[in-house]
């Protein structure tokens, strides 16, 4: 039986329980090889994600194939992540196809840090009538590099159902990468284009 997105959200919320606010350190996070000041050593602690890290507007380039999840294009746009409160982000896309296609998207994303570790869940509604949800891990090295790794539900589209998995790579403290994977009906997973991200200055 296929998840509602809605409901799926709603438990993933209930699982991950409620937090207050990142610890002590966690302004170090994302990219934090701006601040790096000298070589890690095996005594150094992990510092956590900084969610702060995606607040801002970023330029986006992706291609997806034809998977009827949306329409094949050469996309680029703007996304927009904004703080609402403690944990909760609010986040609006806008995507360009080079054939005219426009394709826009409202959400809202939360970030959890626990004793169990770090976590995004992520929850956007498409103006083509999809609604994506996806949670996951987060997990970094002492360089500074952090890697999100997600899945959806199955969820339904114009008949057909599908999954997404995929890893968002957070290198750079002003660029980061969208690898991810689609899964169509019962066919095998395919590639989902890269989608690139590059952060604009602060005005």
């Amino acid at each position: 039986m296929t998840k509602s997105p809605i409901a799926s959200f709603v438990l993933v919320l209930a699982m991950l329980g409620s937090w207050s606010g990142p610890p002590a350190g966690a302004q170090q996070g994302a990219a934090a090889t701006e601040s790096q000041a000298a070589p890690s050593t095996m005594d150094d602690m992990m510092p956590p994600f900084d969610p702060a890290y995606l607040i801002g507007q970023w330029d986006i380039e992706w291609t997806p194939p034809d998977t009827g999840l949306f329409p094949s294009d050469g996309y680029t746009g703007v996304e927009t992540v904004s703080h609402i409160d403690s944990r909760f982000f609010q986040i609006r896309t806008e995507l360009d196809g080079e054939d005219g296609t426009r394709l826009t998207a409202d959400g809202m994303m939360f970030y959890e840090f626990t004793l169990g570790g770090q976590h995004l869940v992520r929850y956007m509604a498409y103006s083509n009538g999809v609604t994506i949800l996806q949670h996951g891990n987060l997990g970094g090295d002492l360089g500074g590099f952090y890697s999100y790794f997600w899945e959806t539900p199955e969820f339904e589209h114009d008949d057909e159902t599908f999954v997404l998995t995929g890893r968002n790579s957070y290198t750079s403290p002003r660029n980061y990468r969208i690898e991810h994977r689609i899964t169509v009906g019962d066919n095998p997973p395919l590639n989902f284009g890269t989608i690139w991200l590059t952060k604009r200055a602060d005005p």
